[in-house]
C-alpha cells in the first residue's frame, strides 16, 4: 500500500449503504425522536432503528418497559419515516463537492 503526502488525493467511500440511526422513546404517552439524555431517563422504554435506503437494518429495543403493540408499529413507523428523510438530507449533503481551501502551505 502507497500512501500519498497530497491531502485532496483520495478515494471517495460510498456511504449510501450506511445506515441512520434514530432513538424513539415513550415518555407518557408520546413519542420523543432522539431524546436528550434527560429526556432518557424519564422514558419507559426506548428503542433505536437504523435505516439504510427506507428499509430497516436493525431494531433494538432498550429500557426496563415495554411498548404496546400500537405503539410499537407508531414508534416503528416514525423511526422509518425521520430516519428516511435523515438519510436522503445527508447522502444529498454528502455529494456535493466541496471547494478545495488552501491548508496552510499545502495545496
Amino acid at each position: 500500500m502507497e500512501v500519498s503526502d497530497n491531502i485532496h488525493e483520495c478515494v471517495k467511500l460510498d456511504i449510501v449503504p450506511a445506515p441512520v440511526m434514530v432513538t424513539i422513546s415513550k415518555i407518557g404517552e408520546q413519542c420523543v425522536v432522539d431524546p436528550s439524555a434527560a429526556e432518557e431517563q424519564c422514558a419507559t422504554a426506548s428503542m433505536v432503528v437504523a435505516i439504510s435506503q427506507d428499509r430497516f437494518t436493525t431494531v433494538l429495543q432498550s429500557g426496563s418497559g415495554s411498548l404496546h403493540p400500537s405503539t410499537l408499529r407508531e414508534s416503528l413507523k416514525l423511526g422509518l419515516e425521520i430516519g428516511s428523510k435523515l438519510d436522503q438530507a445527508l447522502i444529498e449533503v454528502l455529494k456535493q463537492k466541496p471547494a478545495k481551501k488552501q491548508i496552510g502551505f499545502l495545496m
